[in-house]
């Protein structure tokens, strides 16, 4: 009788050795049934396993991250016992990352108000924020509805130092003509319709940049003709309106050359030789060289991290843009005084920005559908997850676009974007963020 105890209590160890394997599988296979978008199989399965090995933390922000696309409180419930485990504690970037997974529980849940406090206490140690960082805590802010003007302080800044960050040339490209000139160049490598759309792109925005160019050297030439009729020689203040004024000048000038490089690149793709060779001639009389600056463009990955962080940060200004007071509508009056930072919005800033973050993440999602970035940074997972995310983030960007374009009262645009987003899948309402 004895031997028969010893051999149980030899079993016991064993069967539970084999529990913990059979929950390591059933974990592995339920991870494969979320990825194969069967998250009605693989939650209670990955629920299962945890219940017999509790002590996962991957296992828990794995099931936490799928709980957060459907909206299960459990999610939050997940991070906040990842957060005071052993796992995260001196490791800032295992305790960020937990902490941006509850914050994205939290907003799943409707609870943005928490999810603006969630993201303010993973940031409280930061002495600088970082482009992203900014962005993040703005649009947490616009979610829920408070510090509005802080969160376009925070935006804007972003905004300023994405604007004010130089590419090779050296040349100052403006945010949105450093966005289309991207998406131009990384059209290069696809299809001719979005060679088309691209090109399409370029020429409004090189439209805009002539108006600019004429506009700045006609004022430079009023500038100096009234200098020289009232004056003689030029006084400091003077000099300094004339140097401002051409330097002004200068800024456009490159601004339109680089985009004109750009789209000759592309009339060359599309076998236009001809309008080709009429850009490269206008860089030319714009004193530069179409062919040197050609060659100090970004190349394609650069174009797709720049595509990444400004699809980002102009989607969160025109969002939050589009919730200010816009210019010609009342205002409360105690709302001015009470807060020194305030500044009115306009439709058209809100669009603007909106427009071209739509046009940024359409370009991205084409070009990873077309292979043009499926390379050794890019595994087949990492393309299927990233077109995935690009899929839902076109729609929350439709979905903000949409709610300016209804507060201006634009029915039929409203429509059109509302159609995209059931086109894409969604439902457009608050729960597209």
């Amino acid at each position: 009788m004895s031997r028969f105890l010893i051999a149980i209590a030899l079993l016991i160890p064993l069967a539970t050795g084999c529990q913990s394997e059979i929950a390591k599988w059933n974990f592995a296979a339920a991870v494969l049934e979320a990825e194969a978008e069967d998250l009605n199989a693989a939650i209670p399965k990955m629920r299962e396993a945890l219940a017999i090995i509790g002590d996962q933390p991957t296992w828990k922000l794995e099931l936490a991250s799928h709980l957060a696309d459907i909206g299960d409180p459990q999610s939050v419930q997940l991070c906040d016992e990842v957060l005071g485990s052993a796992w995260v504690t001196g490791d800032q970037n295992r305790r960020k990352s937990v902490m941006h997974l509850k914050s994205r529980g939290l907003q799943s849940i409707g609870d943005f108000e928490a999810a603006l406090e969630n993201c303010k206490k993973g940031m409280e140690d930061h002495v600088s924020r970082s482009i992203v960082e900014l962005n993040e805590l703005a649009y947490h802010r616009a979610l829920a509805d408070q510090e509005l003007m802080l969160a376009m302080k925070d935006i804007d800044k972003a905004f300023s130092e994405m604007e004010n960050s130089r590419w090779q040339s050296g040349i100052y490209l403006s945010m949105a003509t450093k966005t289309v000139i991207a998406i131009g160049l990384i059209s290069r490598e696809m299809d001719t319709v979005q060679k088309r759309k691209a090109l399409n792109l370029l020429n409004h925005r090189i439209e805009r940049l002539e108006v600019d160019f004429e506009t700045m050297r006609s004022l430079v030439s009023q500038i100096l003709f009234v200098q020289i009729q009232t004056e003689f020689p030029l006084n400091e203040l003077s000099e300094n309106q004339t140097r401002l004024a051409r330097n002004r000048q200068d800024t456009f000038r490159g601004e339109l050359a680089s985009a004109l490089t750009v789209r000759a690149l592309l009339q060359q793709d599309l076998g236009h030789d001809q309008r080709c060779n009429d850009d490269r001639y206008r860089v030319q009389e714009l004193g530069l060289e179409a062919s040197a600056l050609a060659v100090q463009m970004p190349d394609r990955f650069q174009c797709f991290v720049w595509l990444e962080m400004a699809m980002m940060v102009l989607d969160t200004r025109g969002f939050i843009v589009g919730k200010l007071p816009w210019s010609g509508t009342s205002v409360a009056l105690t709302e001015i005084p009470q807060d020194p930072s305030f500044r009115s919005g306009s439709f058209s800033e809100a669009i603007t920005n909106l427009d071209l973050a739509v046009e940024a993440v359409q370009s991205l999602r084409s070009a990873m559908e077309q292979s043009v970035f499926n390379s050794s940074q890019f595994s087949v997972a990492a393309t299927k997850n990233y077109l995935k995310s690009l899929h839902r983030n076109e729609a929350v960007l439709l979905y903000h676009r949409m709610l300016v374009q209804n507060r201006q009262g634009n029915t039929e645009a409203t429509a059109v974007d509302e159609q995209r987003i059931r086109k894409l899948g969604f439902t457009p309402d608050d729960r597209l963020f």
